[in-house]
């Protein structure tokens, strides 16, 4: 038998599902494999007048949903009207929901057109709106250098141009995030933000420090054309969003460049969204054995005038290149460098290659040295017993240094 309603007016009750996800192909489809996110909250808002022209301080939160360990979600009791979704992740960032999820996904009647930031539930029908998804592009990961594992509790903020306020220019109206268990972050510019140079910063947590083994790229990434000067982008992609990195997470070796400077063209140009631009940071007590250094010499007992062959053997334990390392040491007093003893050879077989170091008083300097993973290297050199040198023990001492900071023991 069949129901019969006559013109009467009746409440179609309607149904919303969907699922958050982390879409590291880019597909905007959900495949096997793909992390999933629990523990999401997904808001339905509406406005207070049910139109679609409110701004935030008009809108209500009609009802909500925490998404399962498979990301999926399901908002029942969903009376006709227009809503949009709103996606809020477990350290209470909002993530996604300006429009409801990818429009290629959405099919059917009821899909949203691009760029609509509604979903209209219509008709005398009840409907169960499937498919409004958040398919995660996180802008980054912070994580550790030496290991490649995400870190939390960093803040991230960003800067904008002239004009730029975060409040009205980006989802969820704060420019500084912090970073949860999975070292996520992300920035989603709104359509109003101005078009200039976009800075990130990062304000790491106890026991780390901005990274000096891993430096950003000198240049800004152009997020219209996803370029920079002088750099190849492994943008395998091709459409947006931009790779700046292949890797959805962070893998050692790191080889990938990151930016702390985004060009963005602004939303009418073709500005593409910035993912996989992740960014590093040391672990402090970790750089004390990055390179570890051994220092020797034949002669233990010498006279004055005496020349005095000394090693030093640097061994590099990271697990991607570092370069621009300088090895800095301090001569005992009176004791002077014979200019051009100094070599450097990468064991074991590598050539010997003489070497100038720059002398300023007692502290001998060589600097931008390179190495690879598991690299050692022999810096030999000959020292002089000044004549003023008295009877005693006499001790120089050396550190491996990666800007300002020390990477070595002493």
């Amino acid at each position: 038998q069949g129901d019969y309603y006559f013109g009467e007016l009746r409440n179609v009750i309607s149904t919303l599902t969907g699922r958050v996800w982390r879409d590291n192909n880019h597909s905007r489809t959900y495949d096997a494999g793909e992390p999933t996110m629990g523990g999401w909250t997904v808001q339905l808002q509406a406005c207070a007048d049910g139109g679609t022209g409110c701004g935030a301080a008009d809108t209500r939160i009609v009802a909500t949903a925490t998404t399962a360990q498979d990301g999926s979600y399901s908002i029942g009791n969903v009376t006709s009207g227009n809503y949009r979704l709103r996606f809020v992740n477990p350290q209470s960032h909002v993530v996604g929901g300006v429009w409801p999820t990818d429009p290629l996904i959405n099919q059917g009647s009821n899909a949203p057109k691009a760029g609509m930031p509604w979903i209209s539930i219509e008709g005398d029908l009840p409907q169960v709106v499937q498919n409004q998804d958040l398919p995660l592009d996180p802008g980054g990961v912070v994580y550790d250098s030496l290991d490649a594992r995400p870190v939390a509790g960093a803040g991230v903020h960003i800067d904008g141009p002239a004009g730029f306020n975060p409040a009205a220019h980006l989802l969820g109206g704060t420019a500084t995030l912090v970073t949860g268990p999975t070292g996520e972050y992300q920035f989603f510019f709104l359509p109003s933000a101005p078009a200039g140079t976009y800075k990130l910063s990062v304000t790491p947590p106890a026991g780390y420090r901005n990274s000096t083994l891993l430096p950003p790229a000198a240049s800004a990434l152009d997020m219209a054309t996803c370029t920079a000067p002088g750099l190849k982008l492994d943008d395998v992609n091709g459409v947006d969003p931009c790779l700046v990195s292949p890797q959805g997470r962070p893998a050692l070796p790191i080889t990938a460049p990151y930016f702390l400077a985004l060009q963005y063209p602004g939303s009418s140009a073709g500005a593409q969204s910035a993912v996989n631009n992740h960014l590093p940071l040391d672990r402090i007590s970790a750089l004390a054995t990055l390179i570890e250094l051994r220092k020797t010499t034949s002669k233990l007992t010498v006279n004055k005038g005496d020349p005095v062959p000394y090693t030093i053997t640097a061994r590099y334990t990271g697990a991607s290149t570092v370069a621009g390392v300088s090895l800095v040491d301090t001569l005992p007093p009176g004791f002077k460098y014979l200019d051009g003893s100094l070599t450097v050879q990468t064991l074991t077989a590598g050539a010997v290659v003489p070497a100038r170091p720059l002398l300023q008083g007692r502290q001998l300097t060589l600097e931008n040295l390179r190495f690879a993973p598991g690299e050692t290297k022999k810096i030999q050199m000959v020292l002089a017993v000044g004549v003023g040198v008295g009877e005693g023990d006499y001790v120089n001492s050396a550190v491996a240094r990666r800007a300002a900071g020390d990477v070595s023991n002493t």
